[in-house]
């Protein structure tokens, strides 16, 4: 076990580095390159190939560190899937109809090849567990969405996307460690490791002798898909490693900011799925602060949400009661950022 720990983290490195720097080479080349405009803060066109190395790292490292099984070949089918939507869409920019419908396959692929899906979302009410029953696909396809979506939303600024997936994989981690289940413990940290290469070059850290690389849609569906995946196996079963809720805590930032977004665009009449600078990373960013000190707001916030879950699950709270903690949490986040940043925070 020890040995195997040594390497998840020397091989993901080792190998992360040379493929960030192999994609940093070749991507303005096939077209991966993101070009600055009014919404966009980065002086340069920069490459958008960071989603192909994280994902290239993990596929060649997962071949000598994972269990090799069918469950795992279907997970690189579908992330594989979602890469090469995210590169068409880096490239071409695919209209957001086509890749809802795509995502949506992709996720019924899994949940009908592995037997994953969200079948019931534990005591909510304190009434006995809420079972989904025929509604089970459906919701673990509008969750997939949800979380690629969620995750797609908040990659707007430098090391945002990466530092945020860190934590959360990390955060699994610890609970998977915990409940015993070793193979999604590996799983979590071999991603998480993955995304350190990116972000050393993403955010610039000396020593740094390449070019910035941007995480592109590509990183930004798989990402988002990786966190889903670990959270389904995690939060069902009879041996399940956490709750429902909990999967909240773990991933409150991503989904407490597009859900206040989106209800804010619905209220003032645009589209929920409109491009604007609403966004708390936008909103912070605009302050004029360093850039780092935005990045660490949320990343101070992010870490605070991870702890409150992995304490609420390990303490046993009710999942009732963590809901009821979550819901008011997300009121308050609401209304803090409207009353620090109103009227910049609503949608234009």
């Amino acid at each position: 076990m020890t040995w195997s720990l040594i390497w998840l983290l020397i091989l993901p490195i080792s190998i992360g580095g040379l493929l960030t720097l192999f994609f940093v080479t070749v991507g303005e080349s096939i077209g991966l390159v993101d070009y600055p405009d009014h919404r966009k803060h980065h002086a340069q066109p920069t490459v958008t190939a960071g989603g192909l190395s994280i994902f290239s790292t993990v596929l060649i490292c997962g071949i000598f560190l994972l269990p090799q099984g069918h469950s795992v070949l279907i997970y690189f089918i579908c992330s594989g899937l979602l890469v090469m939507l995210g590169v068409l869409d880096d490239i071409a920019d695919i209209p957001a109809v086509h890749r809802l419908i795509t995502q949506s396959v992709i996720a019924l692929l899994m949940c009908t090849q592995t037997g994953f899906y969200i079948a019931e979302l534990g005591n909510l009410f304190g009434l006995g567990a809420v079972d989904l029953g025929y509604f089970a696909y459906l919701f673990t396809v509008i969750a997939v969405i949800a979380a690629i979506n969620a995750f797609n939303m908040i990659d707007g600024i430098d090391g945002l996307l990466g530092s945020t997936a860190l934590i959360i994989f990390f955060a699994l981690s610890v609970l998977f460690g915990l409940a015993g289940d070793i193979d999604n413990l590996k799983f979590s940290l071999l991603i998480a490791v993955s995304i350190l290469p990116y972000l050393w070059v993403n955010l610039q850290i000396r020593p740094i002798w390449v070019k910035k690389i941007f995480m592109g849609d590509t990183g930004s569906m798989l990402i988002g898909f990786s966190v889903v995946w670990l959270l389904i196996q995690g939060s069902q079963g009879e041996t399940r490693s956490l709750s429902v809720t909990t999967a909240l805590w773990l991933i409150c930032f991503p989904l407490m900011d597009m859900a206040r977004v989106m209800l804010s665009r619905w209220w003032y009449g645009h589209s929920v799925m409109a491009a604007d600078r609403t966004h708390l990373h936008h909103l912070l960013t605009d302050q004029r602060w360093t850039p780092f000190r935005p990045l660490f707001i949320i990343n101070i916030f992010s870490v605070l949400a991870a702890l409150i879950g992995v304490v609420l699950e390990i303490t046993g709270v009710p999942e009732w009661a963590s809901v009821l903690l979550f819901i008011a949490a997300f009121g308050f986040y609401v209304y803090s950022v409207q009353q620090l940043f109103a009227p910049t925070a609503v949608a234009q």
